[in-house]
């Protein structure tokens, strides 16, 4: 039996365990389910001494199901679950609900009500699928993993790989917030999109997950959240929205970003940080004791930071044990100078027109410190669900084999619900301070694992081990924005490292990762042949729909190569570039890259002389854009008064490609077409190979 919800021109089909058999709307009225799940939901529960006991539709009895004309609702007062050997019925009460609403989207919602003696681990639904096309074309998937992938022909990509025989499926996922910088994934021909969002305003630990299955060409799309909903306690599950309709991405795209917004508190940034040219960071000692940068090389630095186009240091390893070495127990370093060295260069390096921020780490405990050992570090730390610490691993070695393959540094997480912690973390920032800095970096705390903590002296959100770290980290983050503007200054700078909407809005800027371009021609070569199984970096996901983020590439190299820098600047990052091991530090001496360093450096100038546009402006991607040739990367930036408009043109193939045709919405009056080698009065009929340049509009 089937139920079916209706509103004018749209209409959706579900059978029995909420599963979406067809969807139609005005914009899109070609079903796209070939077929659905196996499955409408599943749970996992910690029942007795099994951690995986299994929860099933199949395993059900019949459910109390209600339709009207917009709202299906599914209840099932008790849950039977599987354990390998014996079925148990439990109460817990569970009712899924479907609604279809007036603006033709479908909001799925489940409320669970848990009496019994086990913990709910996790949760799946909705399960969307299969689906082989919407109008015809395959699709391709767009993942927000850090600022965004898109993966051409999804169907054929999953179905082409080997079985995952651990998993029992093929499939790509991402979890939000941590891999997933923003909460939605998106099946798109560009002509047609299919928008998957999750709505959850307690930001329970989410997996976005596209699944196939060999030899196929069908996807499923499905939303696994991590609950840890403990005997006794109820939830409503956040709302998952989805939206099928004629179009791009960026509909749904501005749709969730709106709603996200009440979850992004807004603070003024500093004046520096908005215009800051670029970071040129580096690790003055590193983990094995390798000193590479004194504080009294902090002026030479800066000239080569302004040589490739950066007005930022950013300095690594500048305390005594060296780079991650020690943490939380960092001491300002006798052999790189002393205290007031640190003090005086840094001094010099702002006297000299730029500036300076201090690295800490706000995530990570070395277990051989004394904070560890004698201090608060074991109570602090992460405990995973056998009451054991997590631990990660990092060695910097660079030419010891012996070092790299068995001396690998043991650290472990801290629980950022811990008071302790994030006392301890607002004291080391005020210590920062002290040596004058502009700003410091607390690493790792603006993504990262999202962590399950079960350790129940960290008072977590809702007293939930789940909310251990995506509740944990905004207070942490909090504490820190608000004690970098109040306590020691508004042009205070506060960063930390990956790409995610929720916790970016507590940052001034963002050390982003995974923010880089993929193989030269990608972008011409999708357009061309849309049919062909590729992935894209995709950054537009990200910068489209939070574009007051300031994001740098995160380049770990003493060099910015030419398509990084082209790419920092038709996406509106910032260019960066790392001085880390021995060989960079020769490499930056000898001035082995000039090439690219003048290259950088015009670039930089390229983008300080429109500052409101290129630094300042928003990214609105292709809105601005009435058409381009798809050889070519277009994309746009729209100053704060609305009055002046940049695109900027890329062309990342091999070839020269035509600027034809290309022409903004209407409204606009072309001024000048701008290359790193100058300004000309015209659009030129063609565009040399690997060359970028800004088409710069007044409006009318």
């Amino acid at each position: 039996m089937s139920y079916h919800l209706h509103r004018e021109a749209a209409c959706a089909e579900f059978d029995d365990q909420a599963r979406l058999l067809s969807l139609t709307t005005s914009g899109a009225p070609a079903n796209p389910v070939t077929e659905p799940f196996a499955y409408g939901f599943r749970m996992t529960l910690r029942l007795g001494d099994c951690m995986e006991t299994l929860v099933s539709p199949e395993r059900q009895a019949r459910p109390d199901i209600q339709a009207d004309g917009d709202t299906l609702r599914i209840r099932h007062d008790t849950l039977v679950a599987f354990d390998g050997q014996r079925l148990h019925t439990l109460p817990i009460a569970l009712t899924l609900t479907v609604s279809l609403g007036a603006d033709e989207r479908l909001t799925f919602g489940a409320t669970i009500r848990n009496d019994s003696e086990a913990q709910i681990l996790d949760f799946t639904y909705p399960c969307i699928g299969k689906i082989r096309t919407l109008t015809g074309p395959a699709p391709a998937l767009l993942m927000p993993a850090q600022a965004g992938l898109r993966y051409q022909n999804i169907g054929r990509n999953l179905g082409g790989r080997a079985r995952d025989y651990e998993n029992g499926s093929n499939s790509i996922s991402a979890q939000h917030p941590a891999t997933a910088s923003m909460s939605w994934m998106a099946l798109t021909d560009d002509v047609c999109t299919l928008f998957l969002s999750s709505r959850d305003r307690n930001f329970f630990p989410t997996n976005l997950r596209v699944q196939g299955e060999p030899g196929q060409d069908t996807v499923t799309l499905k939303i696994e959240r991590y609950l840890c909903l403990s005997p006794g306690q109820s939830l409503e599950v956040g709302d998952t929205v989805l939206d099928l309709y004629a179009g791009t991405w960026h509909k749904g795209a501005r749709d969730y970003a709106e709603w996200m917004r009440a979850y992004r508190p807004e603070h003024p940034i500093p004046e520096w940080i908005r215009n800051m040219a670029g970071l040129f960071l580096v690790i003055n000692k590193q983990q094995f004791g390798f000193e590479m940068w004194p504080y009294d090389t902090l002026g030479t630095l800066h000239q080569h930071a302004k040589a490739n186009g950066c007005d930022t240091l950013g300095l690594f390893g500048w305390y005594h044990s060296g780079h991650d070495n020690q943490y939380p127990d960092l001491e300002v370093s006798p052999t790189l100078g002393g205290a007031d060295a640190l003090r005086d260069h840094i001094a010099a390096v702002q006297k000299d027109g730029g500036h300076v921020f201090l690295y800490y780490q706000g995530h990570l405990i070395d277990e051989t410190s004394p904070y560890y050992r004698e201090g608060d570090g074991r109570e602090v730390a992460s405990k995973n669900i056998w009451g054991s610490a997590y631990v990660d691993f990092y060695s910097k070695s660079h030419y010891s084999d012996m070092l790299r393959d068995y001396s690998r540094k043991v650290f472990h997480v801290a629980c950022p619900s811990s008071e302790k912690w994030r006392k301890l973390m607002v004291e080391r920032q005020n210590w920062l301070a002290s040596f004058g800095a502009d700003g410091c970096l607390y690493d790792q705390i603006g993504g990262c694992a999202s962590y399950i903590c079960f350790d129940p002296t960290h008072n977590h959100p809702l007293n939930n081990p789940a909310l251990a770290l995506t509740g944990g980290r905004r207070k942490l983050l909090d504490a820190l924005q608000a004690n970098s503007k109040q306590t020691i200054g508004p042009e205070f700078a506060f960063f930390s490292e990956h790409i995610t909407d929720l916790y970016s809005a507590y940052l001034d800027a963002v050390h982003g990762i995974n923010a880089a371009p993929g193989g030269e021609g990608a972008f011409a070569a999708a357009a061309a042949h849309p049919e062909e199984v590729r992935t894209l970096n995709y950054p537009a996901l990200f910068r489209y729909c939070f574009p007051d983020t300031i994001i740098t590439v995160r380049n770990p190299s003493p060099r910015i190569p030419q398509r990084m820098a082209n790419y920092a600047l038709a996406f509106g990052f910032r260019p960066e570039m790392e001085i880390r091991y021995q060989t960079d530090r020769e490499e930056l001496l000898a001035d082995v890259y000039a090439g690219e360093r003048v290259y950088a450096q015009k670039l930089s100038a390229l983008r300080l002389r429109y500052p409101q546009l290129l630094l300042r402006g928003r990214f609105v991607d292709t809105d601005l854009i009435g058409a381009s040739n798809p050889a070519l990367i277009a994309t746009s930036f729209l100053a704060e008064d609305g009055q002046s408009m940049a695109v900027v043109l890329w062309n990342d193939t091999d070839a020269a490609q035509s600027t034809q045709p290309f022409a903004p919405v209407d409204g606009w009056r072309f001024l000048e077409y701008v290359t790193p080698d100058g300004a000309a009065p015209e659009l030129p009929e063609t565009m040399p190979a690997r060359a970028i340049a800004v088409a710069l509009f007044q409006k009318v």
